[in-house]
Order: C-alpha cells, then sequence, then structure tokens
C-alpha cells in the first residue's frame, strides 16, 4: 500500500503525474501515446479561432473596460499546449477573418505548456516562430496549481480568452457519492506492486480503490454545490474538479475585464452531473479522470456568470463554454457562434462523420474533397482518403478537379506543424506525382526524407527525378 486516508486532491498520483508531463518530450504526442487529435484537429480548432472572431467583433460594437475598437487585440490564452498544433492552426483561421496571409494585429495568443523543453522546442517551429516574429505569438512556462499566481500579464482591463483543451482531467480533484441522503467522502488507495519497473513508472502500475466516509457538506461553495445534488434528490458520483477551479481563479487575478473559458474534455454536463460509478482513471502514458463540468459551471453561475455545454450521446465528450463580466444578451455573436460551432454540428458529429468517409471513401472524387473541406484540411483524413484520392486524379483529366486537390493537399500540409515521420509531405508529392507535377513531388519527398528517412519515399523520389529528366517516361 503506497497510500491511503487522504482526499483525492491530495494523493500522490498527481505528483506523478505533473512530474510525467514535465519530462515527457513532444513524441509523446507525435507518436500518439497522449491522445489529442480530438482537441487538435482542424476542425476544432477552426471553431475555437471563429468563436473568438465573433468576441472580438462584439468588443467592437460594444467595448468595455480598456478595449479600442478596431484596434486592441484579443489575449488568448491556450494553457497545457501539448505539440503546438492547435494553436498553430487557431491562429491561421483567425488569421483568414481578421488579418492578412501573414499576420493579424487583433490576435495575441499565449502558448503556455508546464515543460521549458517543449516552450524551448516549440519556439523554434518554423510556422510558431514566424508567428511569434509577427507579434501573434508568444511563450510561456506556467504550470496549473493552487497559488501559482496569474497565467499572463497585460490583460488588466481587457478580456481574455482562456483555452483549457483536455487539461481539466489531469488537474487534482475531490470524490463524492451523494446517497441516501447524505454525502460521503472517497478517498483512493493506491497500492503498487513490489518490482522495479513500478518504482520507476507508477502510474503505469498504480491500483486505485477506494474508502468512502460520511461527511456533512459544509459551507462555501463545495457546500452550497453538494447540497444542492441532496435537495434536488440526486444520487451518484462527483468529482469536484479543485484544479480547475483554481486556474479559472488563477485567470480572474490576471484583471480581465470579461473572462470567456472553452474547454473540452471527457466528463458530466449541466444535465447529468453524477456518476453511477466511482471515478475511475484512463492511462495513455499519463492518466486522467472525468471532469464533472457542472462544478465548473456552478463556479461561473455564482459569480453571475453564463456556462454552457454540449454532449453527444455518443461519448463522454463534453465542450464547455463559461463567460464572467457579460452577459450573452450583451454578446449575443458570442452565443451565436458557440451554438454554430459546438450545439447545431458538433464535435461527435463531425467525427462521426470524418469515420464513416474513412470506413466507406466516397466513389465521388468531389465528395472527397467537400469531406476534407469540410475537416479544415485535417492531416489525419487527408492521410486515411489519400489512396482513393490518388486513384481518382490518376483517372481523371477534369482540370477543375486536379485544381482543387492540389489546392487542398497545400492547405492540408500548411495546415499541420513538421510531421517527425513525414506523412504529410509524402502524401501531397504522391497527389502531385498522380497529377503529373513532377517537380514538386519531388520537393515533398525530400521535405519528407528530411524527417525521416523512409526506403520508399526514397524510391518514390528516384521515380519523380527520373520523371523530370524524361517525361516520356522511356
Amino acid at each position: 500500500m503506497v497510500e491511503c486516508g487522504e482526499t483525492l486532491s491530495a494523493s500522490v498520483i498527481w505528483k506523478w503525474q505533473r512530474d510525467w508531463f514535465e519530462q515527457a518530450s513532444l513524441s509523446v504526442w507525435t507518436d500518439d501515446v497522449v491522445p489529442h487529435h480530438v482537441n487538435t484537429n482542424a476542425y476544432c480548432a477552426r471553431r475555437y479561432a471563429r468563436i473568438a472572431v465573433a468576441w472580438v467583433r462584439s468588443l467592437d460594437m460594444h467595448p468595455r473596460g480598456l478595449w479600442v475598437p478596431g484596434q486592441t487585440p484579443l489575449t488568448v490564452l491556450e494553457l497545457g499546449a501539448g505539440n503546438g498544433l492547435f494553436a498553430h492552426r487557431f491562429i491561421r483561421e483567425f488569421r483568414r477573418h481578421l488579418g492578412s496571409e501573414r499576420a493579424s494585429p487583433r490576435l495575441r495568443y499565449v502558448l503556455s505548456d508546464i515543460s521549458e523543453d517543449r516552450i524551448s522546442t516549440l519556439a523554434k517551429v518554423p510556422a510558431l516562430r514566424t508567428a511569434h516574429v509577427n507579434g501573434e505569438l508568444e511563450f510561456r512556462c506556467y504550470a496549473v496549481a493552487e497559488g501559482a499566481g496569474p497565467p499572463v500579464d497585460g490583460v488588466d482591463g481587457l478580456p481574455l480568452l482562456t483555452i483549457a483543451n483536455y487539461l481539466f482531467d489531469g488537474l487534482p480533484a475531490d470524490a463524492y457519492e451523494v446517497r441516501g441522503g447524505r454525502v460521503f467522502r472517497l478517498s483512493p488507495r493506491i497500492s503498487l506492486p513490489v518490482d522495479e519497473a513500478a518504482r520507476s513508472a507508477p502510474m503505469d502500475h498504480f491500483d486505485l480503490s477506494w474508502d468512502s466516509e460520511h461527511v456533512e457538506p459544509g459551507g462555501g461553495e463545495l457546500g452550497r454545490l453538494l447540497r444542492g445534488y441532496l435537495t434536488a434528490g440526486r444520487e451518484g458520483y462527483a468529482t469536484i474538479p479543485r484544479g480547475a477551479i483554481a486556474c479559472l481563479k488563477a485567470c480572474l487575478q490576471t484583471g480581465c475585464v470579461e473572462l470567456l473559458t472553452l474547454a473540452a474534455d471527457r466528463g458530466t454536463s449541466l444535465d447529468e452531473p453524477l456518476c453511477s460509478q466511482p471515478p475511475s482513471v484512463a492511462r495513455h502514458g499519463s492518466f486522467s479522470i472525468d471532469v464533472n463540468f457542472d462544478a465548473i459551471a456552478s463556479w461561473f453561475d455564482i459569480r453571475r456568470g453564463h456556462a454552457m455545454t454540449t454532449r453527444s450521446g455518443r461519448s463522454d465528450h463534453v465542450n464547455f463554454f463559461g463567460l464572467l463580466g457579460s452577459s450573452l444578451e450583451e454578446r449575443p455573436l458570442l452565443k451565436d457562434a458557440w451554438l454554430q460551432s459546438f450545439d447545431e454540428f458538433g464535435m461527435d458529429d463531425y467525427l462521426a462523420l470524418k469515420n464513416a468517409a474513412i470506413a466507406q471513401p466516397a466513389e465521388d472524387p468531389w465528395a472527397l474533397l467537400a469531406f476534407l473541406r469540410l475537416s479544415g484540411c485535417d492531416e489525419r483524413l487527408f492521410l486515411s482518403l489519400l489512396p482513393m484520392l490518388v486513384h481518382h486524379l490518376r483517372e481523371s483529366d477534369d482540370g477543375a478537379l486536379r485544381t482543387a486537390a492540389t489546392r487542398l493537399a497545400e492547405e492540408v500540409r500548411a495546415n499541420a506543424l513538421p510531421d517527425p515521420h513525414g506523412l504529410v509531405d509524402f502524401g501531397l508529392g504522391r497527389v502531385l506525382a498522380a497529377l503529373e507535377v513532377w517537380e514538386g513531388a519531388a520537393e515533398a519527398c525530400r521535405a519528407a526524407l528530411a524527417c525521416k528517412h523512409d526506403e520508399m519515399v526514397e524510391r518514390f523520389l528516384q521515380l519523380c527525378q527520373s520523371m523530370i529528366a524524361d517525361p516520356s517516361g522511356e
């Protein structure tokens, strides 16, 4: 037995996790040790950016604090930025609406992460470095924790947009059970096998069980939340996301006049705050525990804010919207952008459509391009549809189709960050080769080989070079 009798939020497992994330390299994202596609895909990033654009336009029409219409940049703080892919895609989409192809003077994006090494590595990525030089992007090492202080400066009297995608599920939380009109606090029992593997990688090996103890709801915001569950006659298990709430309090310490929080995570929504089973951990290099978004919404409600969630019936993925400092009646553009982005056609709708497109690729090449365009030119969908797309391009003499496919493939490449496996570059090379654009195909293959040597890509490059030397193929 490693631990018993502590509250969940005080458990040693959170230290193990923090240590792991501080030491992890970018490869845990690029190799999918940490799942990230659900919150870094191009479809998701575009919709967050459009919500931000709607807020800027609303602030220009109805400014507050020190906001100067048509001039002030919106500060966007991304917590737990990981591999930087979401930031890259958000910035590109924001530019499309409020900026030029090169930069947007209306955006100040602060990319933050717990690891100084990862921040240093991301600062050298060409696309992110360019955004930094243009004044759109800043890098900051910041560890989300109680008492950590404000995560960003320079927003006193200004609005702040905080993005926390799949972050709250990795922050300390407490656990309770509501049963028979009483509240019970759950304390974890943490055990590890007695061997070297468990000692060196405890997160891969620890077992979790629960002890329960009757407690009174008490006072304060926690007591109010638990009493609300009791008076509503609800029964089940609830987590109290202490780390997430500490993070939001730190954001308020910046002095921002309005705070908008957009988050996504596995968890419970406003309509279903309790679970039928005690909290369990999901393991993925690190671990995570489902987030009680009803508790976070209650935190906004106590401060006279507004919160909304969307949750699919197919999964436990939840998108969260929380606003402090103004009402939705004052910000109708913001409300409309949220509803259009995640309520009318949400993430799970998109992922279901994407999976269907991959499982049964359309015979119509224009349908393939339509799916790719809907995804925001997402590289995973592109790579999945690539064989069918290449087949159609080889067989078609439709000039409009060939032009559209080339543009979308190039947009996929621009929308991605450098891939250590070179898959996106090689995919573009295959598209260009199918179109007999051999110079471009060769360039793309060389870019792929610069990421990682691969014999198949090497042979493909040789084919391109031979076709450049002798277009007749003789």
